[in-house]
C-alpha cells in the first residue's frame, strides 16, 4: 500500500495534459507547428492538419517563393514546405530554396539545373500550384484535386476538401 509508483505517474501524466492543452489554447499555432514537425509518422499528419483548419489556423499550399523544405509558419498560417510534395526531395527543395527568388518562367528555365530539379520535379510542383508566384509560369486552376497524389503522405478527397488549402504568395 505504500508503493506510489501509480499515483507518481498520474501526477505526471496529469501535469504534461495541463501543459500541453495550456500550449493548445494560448499558442494554437505554434503548438500545431510543433506537432507537425515533429511528428514521424505520415498518417498521423492529415489529422493534425485537420485539428488545426478546425482550430481556425489557415493552412495555405507551397510556393517556391515562399515556402520552406519542411511545413512552416507563415505570418498567422501554416504553410506546406515544398519536401512535402512527392517527388521533390531535399536536394531538389534546398536548390530551389537557396536560387530565391524566381521572377518569371524564364529566369526559371535558365537557372534551374536539371541534375537537381527533374522534370518529375516540375511536373508535381505544377500539379499543386507551387509556382504560381513566379509570372507566366503554368498554373493549376484545381490543386486541390493533385493532393491526394502528390502530397508525401496520406490523403483522401474529403480530407483535402475540408482542409480548404489557401494560395497566397
Amino acid at each position: 500500500a505504500n508503493y506510489s509508483f501509480n499515483l507518481s505517474h498520474a501526477v505526471c501524466y496529469s501535469y504534461m495534459s495541463y501543459v500541453t492543452a495550456w500550449f493548445k489554447f494560448y499558442y494554437p499555432l505554434e503548438y500545431m507547428y510543433s506537432l507537425l514537425k515533429h511528428e514521424g509518422k505520415d498518417t498521423t499528419k492529415m489529422s493534425y492538419l485537420l485539428e488545426a483548419k478546425r482550430g481556425g489556423i489557415p493552412i495555405l499550399g507551397p510556393d517556391v517563393n515562399v515556402s520552406e523544405s519542411d511545413m512552416m509558419v507563415d505570418g498567422e498560417s501554416l504553410r506546406f514546405g515544398l519536401s512535402d510534395i512527392k517527388n521533390v526531395g531535399v536536394t531538389a527543395s534546398k536548390f530551389i530554396i537557396d536560387k530565391r527568388p524566381w521572377k518569371s518562367w524564364v529566369d526559371w528555365a535558365e537557372r534551374i539545373e536539371a541534375r537537381k530539379v527533374n522534370s518529375r520535379v516540375v511536373e508535381s510542383l505544377v500539379a499543386v500550384d507551387a509556382l504560381r508566384s513566379i509570372d507566366d509560369a503554368p498554373h493549376n486552376s484545381e490543386p486541390e484535386k493533385n493532393y491526394m497524389e502528390y502530397l508525401n503522405y496520406p490523403v483522401d478527397l474529403e480530407s483535402v476538401a475540408e482542409l480548404g488549402i489557401e494560395y497566397q504568395p
